[in-house]
């Protein structure tokens, strides 16, 4: 871990598309990866569990860092996502190519950009052997009671999650703060966000859903219900709008710290904005940042 940001010091060129969900960020990264010679990280919460294929929406005709990298039952974490993220960085810096960091999970995204100390608080086995009594109505009460912001900030698979919810308490409950940062550790990024009005965008994830349905995501959901105990529980319809929303609120959030070049996919020729944007990010000097 330690050789890998050393290495991200000296050479962290990277790039990032980012934004709410089905915005086109993956066909986006896969179009820019062939122009520029780069490769795919996804960053996306809902896509390391394998199996969870068509419900997720994974592109694999084209290959990707950070998906299928667990099995549903496993509960994979932040950061879990950054060791993995940042040794995938170097892999492909060393090989002379560009990392391109797609996905809507914001924290993970934050996890490479700028870290915060909770990232790696062992678990209280006390306190979970507490919590794993209550229903997940009794932790949503609980996670509100003492960290409504973390509550507020959280998509609707995470307040489904019973394990999410219980870290959460977790680290609340040892005084922790969710949003210190340990500092960047990437000198030299590029962050494209795409984005459209919200009534564009519903009708642009309603209509993903019913594809979705069609390839058979309610079938692949009852051989995973079957097959595992517990899963990381994924809600459709308003609840990916909402979803949306707060993935908004998070990345403008995160415009604060970080330049964001966004671009409106309901109005703008996305591929043609974005190549101008990767082109004149490679050409000029990493200290103009």
């Amino acid at each position: 871990m330690k050789d890998a940001i050393a290495s991200l010091q000296h050479d962290s060129r990277c790039l990032f598309i980012i934004g709410p969900t089905a915005t086109g960020k993956t066909a986006l990264g896969i179009k820019l990866a062939k122009k520029f010679d780069g490769e795919i990280i996804s960053a996306d919460s809902r896509q390391v569990y394998k199996g969870m294929d068509i419900g997720t929406g994974k592109d694999l005709t084209y290959p990707q860092w950070g998906i299928d990298l667990c099995e549903p039952d496993h509960e994979f974490n932040v950061s879990e996502f950054r060791k993995y993220a940042l040794n995938a960085i170097v892999n492909i810096q060393k090989r002379n190519k560009l990392p391109i960091i797609v996905g809507g999970t914001g924290f993970y995204v934050k996890a490479i950009l700028n870290p915060w100390e909770t990232m790696d608080v062992k678990p209280n086995i006390k306190l979970r052997e507490k919590l794993d009594k209550f229903s997940v109505l009794e932790l949503q009460e609980e996670l509100i009671k003492v960290n409504k912001n973390k509550w507020d900030l959280m998509n609707e698979s995470d307040r489904m999650n019973p394990r999410r919810l219980v870290r959460a308490i977790e680290l609340a409950k040892q005084g922790s703060d969710p949003c210190k940062d340990k500092g960047p550790t990437l000198k030299d990024v590029l962050i494209i966000g795409l984005t459209a009005p919200y009534e564009f965008l519903y009708k642009r994830i309603d209509q993903r859903i019913e594809e979705r349905i069609k390839n058979g995501m309610n079938e692949e959901r009852e051989r995973l219900i079957k097959k595992y105990k517990k899963l990381p529980k994924t809600l459709w319809g308003s609840g990916e709008h909402n979803y949306a929303r707060r993935q908004m609120s998070f990345f403008r959030n995160l415009g604060k710290i970080y330049k964001i070049n966004w671009i409106d996919i309901s109005t703008q020729d996305i591929f043609a904005e974005a190549i101008k944007l990767v082109a004149h990010w490679e050409t000029r000097k990493p200290d103009s940042v």
